[in-house]
């Protein structure tokens, strides 16, 4: 599969998901957010029937009363359903968003069609609301709950920053009905960019992004529940996290580029019966070595405890690279991360895909894009806060990602 453009509608679009069937992996869906005309925001689902050669292109709806989505996250459930999480809102004329809300649309035929949005979570004007949600499925077969479905999302309220919370939903009806909400978090703390990962018998792994009421960073944070999502435990500290610092007026940036660049946690379990069955990876963007490079901590006890992190990217010394995704093979236990980098030049971009074969011991770089491309033309403070990947059976690497090769912001698809 070579680079090959996903989006076919309107002229701005980021933050692309991925998901494939795994029974028929020809059979691929792909979320991200659309703009027709550079201020609207709707989220678009593109499904492939040939393994990601060609692309047909549907806009979702937005559930009654909304006039805004973003943040989609896509997962698939055995046979064929897919399910597509959105944070949905309201805009006013000033383009200030209110009301954000959790939706959830369901497809059963593969994505050829999907179902009118489920209001998960509903947040009011601006004093509760709803944001970064996180979708996972329950794939593994040792898993008493297989089949189930967890979305985990930031709960901000009375627009403070002290209040910024971690709520998690459960589904065991394939996202028909949902669950009353648990908070994760503790109060009085800002805790962002949410994610989550199943263990080989079911166990859920929440993580988070802790911050301080300055946005100084606090740490990378995660609970488990082994009763599908019921309880979870106490918060263990993954790693501390060193990220640029917040401008006065915005959202921190990766020199010299213009777009936010916002550190989110995210995670991955091990589900094969390779010799890493288990093990939980957590990867993340970090500063501690002078410019943004990609960190892995792993826990090989169930996240009891973590290990150092360590740097998967082998950019050279100041190269920028951001925006990881992890995703593990089911039937292999490899390991793939791909991200953003400056490496080949340090005005443009490309996507790098880190794989690993033994268990995050060691990782081989290369390149995913065959064209470098400018994030900045257009000039854009925004290019998604992620980018994304998926493996085709066995262990074969998709990624996709935000592209402006041709002079607007895209979707591609690559290896």
């Amino acid at each position: 599969m070579s680079n090959r453009q996903v989006s076919t509608l309107g002229i701005v679009n980021s933050e692309p998901s991925i998901a494939v069937n795994l029974l028929n992996p020809q059979n691929i869906i792909v979320a991200f957010i659309n703009s027709s005309n550079g201020s609207d925001s709707r989220i678009v689902v593109s499904l492939s029937q040939d393994g990601g050669i060609s692309f047909t292109s549907t806009v979702l709806p937005y559930p009654s009363g909304y006039n805004g989505a973003g943040d989609p996250i896509v997962d698939y459930i055995y046979p064929n359903t897919f399910l597509v999480v959105s944070h949905v809102f309201n805009t006013s004329a000033s383009f200030d968003a209110k009301d954000e809300s959790i939706a959830v649309y369901r497809s059963v035929n593969g994505g050829s069609s999907f179902s009118a949005p489920i209001l998960v979570n509903q947040g009011y004007g601006i004093n509760v609301t709803d944001d970064k949600p996180f979708l996972v499925t329950d794939k593994s077969g040792g898993s008493p709950y297989l089949g189930n479905t967890y979305i985990a999302y930031t709960r901000q309220l009375n627009n403070s920053p002290v209040l910024w919370q971690v709520h998690f939903h459960r589904s065991n009806d394939n996202g028909q009905t949902w669950s009353y909400p648990v908070k994760l978090t503790k109060p009085h703390s800002s805790s962002n960019y949410s994610s989550l990962t199943i263990g080989p018998v079911g166990e859920i792994y929440a993580g988070w992004i802790q911050e301080d009421s300055n946005n100084n960073p606090q740490g990378f944070r995660v609970v488990k529940s082994i009763d599908g999502g019921q309880t979870f435990s106490t918060e263990v500290l993954v790693s501390n996290v060193i990220f640029y610092p917040h401008l006065p007026t915005a959202d921190p940036v990766i020199p010299p580029f213009q777009f936010r660049a916002l550190t989110v946690s995210f995670l991955a379990a091990d589900i094969s019966t390779s010799l890493y069955s288990g093990n939980v990876y957590a990867v993340w963007q970090d500063t501690r070595f002078g410019s943004s490079n990609i960190l892995l901590s792993i826990s090989i006890d169930r996240a009891v405890t973590w290990s150092s992190p360590t740097k998967v990217d082998n950019g050279s010394t100041g190269s920028q690279n951001f925006f990881p995704f992890i995703s593990v093979s089911s039937d292999t236990g490899d390991i793939q991360i791909v991200y953003y980098s400056n490496r080949n030049n340090s005005n443009l971009l490309d996507v790098y895909a880190a794989v690993s074969t033994n268990g995050g011991g060691t990782f081989n770089n290369s390149r995913v894009t065959n064209l470098s491309f400018d994030p900045n033309n257009p000039v854009s403070t925004f290019i998604g806060d992620y980018l994304g990947n998926a493996i085709i059976p066995p262990s074969q690497n998709v990624a996709v990602w935000t592209d402006t090769r041709n002079g607007r912001q895209d979707i591609f698809i690559g290896p």
